[in-house]
């Protein structure tokens, strides 16, 4: 079943799907939203439509590992998403994924940035090093 990424901003959320086979992320259209309630019902539409299974989000954190307040916002974000959605949800580190889709050229940088997290994810999950889901007991 596909995963849902997204590159979560205060305006828009970059979004990318996996292929059925979890094996290439592709972007799909930004979601430019004005409220919590209208993004949650733009993403369930995306749950629903394409079937996911699960949810990854970028995490941003600075390159030296540290979290910022963003760090805070998007940690905040997930439990939210994972509480209304009903999905699992993993964080994925997502440092210089902005830098990388800059320098790809790509008109939509927050879809491709949610693409490159999603990739980044994908080609762990493929060799069995995957982050633990939002909520998990250790």
């Amino acid at each position: 079943m596909p995963i849902l990424s997204l590159d979560y901003g205060e305006k828009r959320v970059g979004v990318a799907v996996s292929d059925p086979e979890n094996r290439v992320a592709l972007k799909r259209e930004t979601i430019v939203y004005h409220n919590q309630e209208k993004l949650m019902q733009a993403l369930g539409r995306i749950c629903r439509e394409e079937k996911i299974e699960r949810i990854v989000i970028g995490l941003p954190v600075s390159l030296s590992g540290k979290d910022s307040r963003q760090t805070k916002t998007v940690r905040d974000f997930a439990e939210y998403v994972k509480m209304k959605l009903n999905q699992d949800v993993v964080l994925e580190d997502e440092r210089l994924t902005s830098k990388e889709a800059e320098n790809s050229g790509a008109s939509d940088l927050d879809s491709e940035s949610a693409r490159l997290i999603l990739q980044t994810y994908l080609d762990k999950k493929s060799i069995d090093v995957i982050p633990d889901l939002i909520g998990d007991p250790d």
